[in-house]
């Protein structure tokens, strides 16, 4: 592994972004093709930023105004768009940030995904989180007043930013925020560089972020005489004046070479080495100083011991003033030419500006030129510079042995087997400076990110915290595979290595979708089609019976796939009240597991009543449906439940416990291993058919949900003083929470407790099932149901639990071998303990004391 002085080269794995571009430009590849294209980004004022009419007057004098009347934006007000849930923030606290913060966050995943890296395997590790930025303009832009809260106040701090991003991962390293004005993302990476080669971190996630919102800054630095008032950067141009102002974020993920090797993550190249320094004492603040530019570059590289006549390009700072673009080539040509044998005519060292093309992004300038020169080295292209129409007459750049291309230009392989190298410039106006030097990365012997894929078939998943996220996903991806459809073809090793990256190195989210394909053609041609639909409302999943949309799967995993134990994982099974028409079907459809789970119970159940077909009861719609009824849904629910268990199963998802509600009971006793399948649908029919012929009394059936403890609803039920002749009675059946329970019991009754959480505004909600579940109504279904099991025969048998079984009838863990006739009598009549099962189970599964995590 290449190593220097004991130091350790880092890869840049990452790259999560947000750049100007008369289109919308946030992937990588999107950021190269804008490069290598030539494209000018810059553009007017847009005027979802200010109105800058306002503000603009051809004479810059005049007091509170401006000439310029353009700049480098990002496309759409792309920056102010926000997943709040996905950060979990909520909506007002997100809207009280400054967008520098949301953008970081936004990019920083990205960047991690794009590296190939789930951000969970390194919560609560040694990352360090570094964030270049110099301005806070939206605090500026801010009514003062109205945005006077707890939330605006910490919301615009620039220490906010890293601490975010560190907060929101889990990440224990440092978090910082350095404000060096130009050079502040460059001396970022700098710092996590550094936490990576001297062993302080695992992994470094540097930001720098730039956002433009308001005018003032623009009025102030013209007047200062650095902006040009046609709002662009003319590197090295006579008509140079001034630099154009940009907005931007890059976000990188940086780790140590070895580290990125073994883990089998994306490596755009290799960072030689990073190194800052400060001018000292000068006569002007502002003025760059030559000789400590000059400094700085001799001694990186001859610490490094690298010959600076063997780096081929350098990104320089850049920016148009006449004072920065004439002192940084001197200084450069100094450094890396004179005095150091001459170049070859052909090995002149080419010199360029990204600022010609997205403008001088200030805070997140070194970053925006960090990721140009890890796109160089991964397509081994030289984009050109812009805007240089006739050399500056006191730039010399033949004297000095130095070309600024101006179109993109093949970047052919050094001699002597030398590696493609370039360094990156950058000083600040204040006269910080870094200097970085980057190589290629030969690709050798990398690990796979996990199974390999298989050639014949191509999986694409893919998956977002929202629907809307989804969509914007898949649309990117659809670009992405067009535009790399010509190097997929050649290599499908390439192709294969992306579509592991999906499918093992990145979250999977709870939108999902996956994609199949025979070909880079047919799987772009079904992620087309994919987007329409998610467009359109709907997908169709895979096993459709439209052919053309057979290749389209939402939401559903992929059999085969790696199996992985959940140790703290508890299953809970609702009651009835979950039921609705078409309830799995789509799972009966698309999963073989789950469909022949469901037609095990269907079938054991039709063997005791032939007019009972659950599959088909299943299927019915709207009026012909009764699925939602208790009798019905008494033996429906279970079947659903037990072939869902089967299902997650199967998916190597396994269960620490169990817990049921009500008849959610029987599927989690079979869950737990008390009952078999035959046993479970036997005990659910019987309880079904114990209600359809003894459930019903004197009075309607009706259930109640009321917002009331225990305690406080049963002395409501005392001071009704109900007569049982006229009325009915009335129970407590469920004890859901400690402010929640459900009465059950004769209509007439429930409509009075209804009337009296209404005038004293109790929250109050009537429940319909078609039974008065866990009350006196069932108690001579719940002693047919005692009878009728201990007559069962082999039909009804119980054991020993494998996982704790937390029951809903004493509130507690339960032996298997207590599920005989008396439990199940008791589990249709007597009241459902849920929360104090779900207590016992939060305190058993999830404890540290139960051996799992």
């Amino acid at each position: 592994m290449a190593v220097q002085g004991g130091r350790e080269r880092v890869a840049i794995c990452g790259l999560g972004l947000l750049v100007p571009g008369r289109e919308v430009v946030d992937t990588p590849d999107r950021f190269w093709e804008l490069l290598r294209n030539g494209e000018d980004a810059s553009g007017p004022v847009p005027a979802w930023k200010w109105s800058n009419e306002s503000f603009y007057d051809r004479d810059a004098a005049r007091f509170g105004k401006t000439s310029v009347a353009r700049g480098h934006f990002v496309a759409q007000d792309k920056m102010t768009e926000f997943d709040a849930g996905f950060f979990r923030l909520s909506p007002n606290e997100a809207l009280t940030m400054d967008p520098q913060q949301r953008c970081a966050l936004k990019c920083a995943v990205e960047a991690l995904w794009d590296a190939q890296i789930d951000p969970k395997e390194y919560s609560g590790r040694k990352v360090d989180v570094v964030v270049g930025a110099t301005h806070t303009e939206n605090e500026d832009a801010m009514d003062k007043l109205s945005a006077a809260s707890g939330g605006a106040a910490i919301g615009h701090e620039r220490t906010m930013c890293p601490n975010r991003l560190s907060s929101f991962f889990n990440f224990q390293g440092r978090s910082l925020s350095v404000d060096t004005a130009c050079s502040s993302s460059m001396q970022a990476l700098d710092f996590a560089v550094d936490g990576l080669q001297q062993g302080k971190s695992e992994m470094g996630v540097v930001v720098g972020v730039n956002f433009l919102a308001a005018p003032y800054l623009n009025i102030a630095l013209q007047k200062l005489g650095v902006v040009s008032p046609d709002g662009r950067c003319k590197y090295c141009d006579a008509g140079a004046n001034g630099y154009g102002r940009g907005e931007a974020v890059v976000a990188i993920v940086l780790k140590r070479i070895s580290d990125a090797v073994r883990d089998g993550n994306t490596i755009y190249c290799t960072i030689v080495d990073t190194m800052s320094s400060h001018d000292g004492a000068k006569d002007f603040a502002t003025y760059p100083s030559m000789e400590a530019q000059q400094r700085l570059m001799e001694k990186i590289y001859r610490d490094n011991g690298l010959d600076p006549r063997d780096t081929q390009y350098l990104e320089a700072n850049g920016t148009g003033t006449d004072a920065g673009d004439k002192t940084e080539l001197a200084a450069v040509h100094a450094a890396m030419i004179h005095g150091r044998g001459s170049r070859p005519a052909d090995m002149k060292l080419a010199v360029g500006s990204i600022k010609t093309q997205i403008g001088h992004t200030e805070g997140a300038a070194g970053a925006c030129s960090v990721a140009k020169g890890a796109l160089m080295l991964y397509h081994k292209e030289v984009p050109g510079s812009l805007h240089l129409s006739k050399l500056h007459p006191e730039i010399p750049l033949g004297d000095y042995g130095i070309v600024v291309p101006q179109t993109t230009l093949e970047w052919p392989s050094p001699p002597r087997d030398m590696p493609r190298r370039l360094s990156i410039n950058s000083f600040g106006i204040g006269g910080s400076n870094t200097h970085v030097i980057l190589e290629e990365f030969v690709h050798r012997d990398r690990p796979a990110l996990g199974p390999a894929v298989d050639a014949s078939q191509l999986v694409l998943p893919l998956s977002a915290h929202t629907k809307k996220a989804l969509i914007e996903w898949v649309g990117l991806w659809v670009q992405f595979l067009k535009y790399n459809q010509a190097r997929f073809l050649e290599n499908s090793d390439t192709l294969k290595s992306t579509l592991q990256a999906a499918i093992h190195g990145r979250s999977h989210l709870e939108h999902r979708i996956c994609v199949l394909g025979d070909s880079v053609n047919e799987l772009t041609v079904n992620l087309e089609k994919a987007l329409q639909q998610l467009r359109g409302g709907s997908v169709a999943s895979q096993g459709s019976s439209d052919a053309g949309t057979s290749n389209l799967s939402v939401c559903t995993m992929s059999q085969g796939g790696p199996q992985v134990k959940h140790s703290n994982i508890l299953f809970l099974f609702p009651d009835l009240a979950s039921a609705y028409p078409l309830m799995g079907v789509g799972l009966y459809r698309d999963e073989p597991v789950f469909r022949a789970s469901l037609d095990r119970c269907s079938a054991a159940v039709k063997s005791w009543e032939s007019s009972l077909n659950i599959v088909d009861e299943l299927h019915k719609q709207g009026a012909d449906s009764s699925i939602t009824s208790a009798p019905k849904a008494m033996v429906v629910m279970p079947a659903l439940q037990i072939a869902l268990t089967d299902l997650l199963r199967s998916k190597g998802i396994d269960a620490a416990g169990a817990l049921g509600y009500s008849s959610g009971e029987v599927a989690a006793a079979y869950c737990a291993g008390a009952l078999s399948l035959e046993s479970a649908m036997w005990v659910a029919h019987q309880r079904s058919l114990g209600v359809r012929i003894f459930g019903q009394g004197k009075f309607e059936p009706l259930m109640l949900t009321i917002g009331l403890s225990r305690e406080d609803a049963t002395a409501m039920l005392r001071g009704l003083k109900l007569d049982e002749v006229t009325h009915g009675r009335i129970c407590i059946a469920t004890i859901d929470s400690p402010l929640g329970v459900t009465l059950s019991g004769d209509k007439p009754a429930i409509e009075i407790a209804q009337s009296w959480c209404a005038s004293r505004k109790v929250p109050a909600r009537v429940v319909q099932t078609g039974a008065a579940l866990h009350s006196h109504q069932l108690t001579a279904a719940a002693s047919e149901l005692k009878s009728s099991l201990d007559n069962s025969g082999s039909k009804f048998s119980y054991e020993r639990t494998k996982i704790p079984l937390f029951s809903t009838v004493t509130g507690a863990c339960v032996s298997g071998r207590k599920l005989d006739s008396h439990y199940w009598e008791e589990n249709l009549h007597k009241p459902v303990e849920f929360y104090a099962a779900v207590v016992a189970a939060v305190g058993s599964v999830f404890s540290a004391d139960s051996g799992r995590s």
